[in-house]
């Protein structure tokens, strides 16, 4: 590795081909300067955790609200009453449950692959988590991840529950 005024500098790693145009750019390299991985993973960490709550977890707005439970009237956790609800035939709860889904899926695809890539980074394989972050995490998190909120927005809209906290305000 090269130092900005050109001096080899020796950092105890492997070698790292040299791909730069310019040499005198100072660029950001993996294996020394961790910090923007270590971000990268505590988010990626952060999100697939939420993407294990939103599956089991369901928190009351207020204590008299009632228990999630399926159309049988039994007790149910989020992932089941997602299933069930989005094939309900004139359900009032479609759209809630297509963003509870679309959370479901985007999550494991985005968050939880980053998870695994920011792994395999800290293990010194850096192509694949570099690959991710830029092209897939980048895109899923700026563009996919608005699909969740636009159906809870759309909930609110057609059921006219906008009004805070409403039962669309699901965990």
């Amino acid at each position: 590795m090269v130092d900005i005024v050109g001096n080899k500098i020796e950092t105890g790693l492997a070698e790292v081909a040299d791909f730069s145009v310019d040499s005198r750019i100072i660029r950001y390299e993996p294996l020394v300067d961790t910090t923007a991985g270590y971000w990268l993973g505590s988010q990626a960490i952060v999100i697939t955790l939420w993407w294990i709550v939103i599956m089991f977890v369901y928190i009351k707005n207020v204590s008299t609200d009632p228990d999630l439970i399926t159309i049988s009237g039994s007790k149910t956790v989020p992932i089941g009453w997602i299933w069930e609800r989005i094939a309900e035939y004139n359900g009032t709860n479609r759209y809630l449950s297509l963003s509870l889904l679309h959370s479901y899926f985007l999550y494991a695809a985005v968050s939880a692959t980053e998870a695994v890539t920011w792994i395999l980074y800290m293990f010194g394989y850096i192509g694949p988590a570099r690959w991710y972050f830029r092209n897939v995490g980048y895109w899923g998190a700026v563009v996919v991840y608005a699909l969740p909120p636009m159906f809870a927005f759309i909930q609110m809209v057609t059921e006219s529950t906008i009004t805070f906290p409403g039962s669309w305000a699901l965990f």
